[in-house]
């Protein structure tokens, strides 16, 4: 080998570990510092209690809430309720989708939103029915058929399938960690239903008990 081919490529291997060095020193000066932040999502549970109007008379509701949240701010989940205290075979059963969005801050200690319900269910209540002359009347509804006799008023059990939905408003109260208090303040509004028409309506009050899972 030449003498002077020697010295280059001594020279070359010398000057290969600053090759690197200085190409990650460009990189970091040209991308900056990286900094990672933590995305606040999971399943929130939350069981409900409700005081409702169910025809006109106070009822109360157990069930709950199961969703995911995205930074304690958007939720999307699912809902049902069931009628505990109904009497002499009534019912009242609903559920469906649920979006629930938080107009404050996520981690703030009291937070307010707004969210809505939209779903189906069943219900079935009692109703007089009444037969003067041949003609059966219970509530708008009237049959005619045969036959003069008068009778007293008869209760029987209608039975619905209906639609329904339910906007309300939220109040949360952070209480710990995971766990926090949820008060909401809403109103039921059902459709398709031709024999209840409109009796399970009604304005709802929810205390829940908000449980964050991640």
């Amino acid at each position: 080998m030449h003498p002077g081919a020697g010295v280059v490529l001594v020279v070359a291997l010398a000057a290969l570990p600053a090759v690197p060095a200085s190409a990650q020193a460009g990189t970091g000066s040209a991308d900056g510092p990286m900094s990672v932040e933590r995305v606040e999502q999971g399943v929130v549970v939350t069981p409900e209690v409700s005081v409702t109007r169910v025809d006109g008379e106070t009822g109360a509701l157990l069930g709950g809430t199961v969703g995911w949240t995205v930074e304690r701010r958007v939720t999307f989940g699912g809902a049902g309720y069931w009628w505990a205290n109904a009497a002499d075979g009534e019912r009242l059963v609903y559920g469906g989708g649920v979006v629930e969005w938080l107009l404050t801050p996520g981690d703030a200690p009291v937070r307010f939103g707004v969210r809505g319900l939209v779903g189906g269910g069943t219900a079935t209540l009692g109703a007089e029915v009444h037969i003067l002359g041949g003609d059966v009347r219970f509530g708008s509804h009237r049959a005619t058929g045969p036959g003069p006799a008068i009778y007293p008023p008869q209760r029987f059990l209608l039975r619905d399938e209906f639609l329904v939905a339910e906007p309300s408003v939220a109040l949360k109260l952070r209480l710990m960690r995971r766990i926090g208090l949820s008060l909401g303040a809403g109103y039921r509004l059902t459709g398709r239903t031709p024999l209840l028409e409109g009796r399970l309506d009604g304005f709802t009050g929810v205390l829940g008990v908000e449980i964050d899972t991640w």
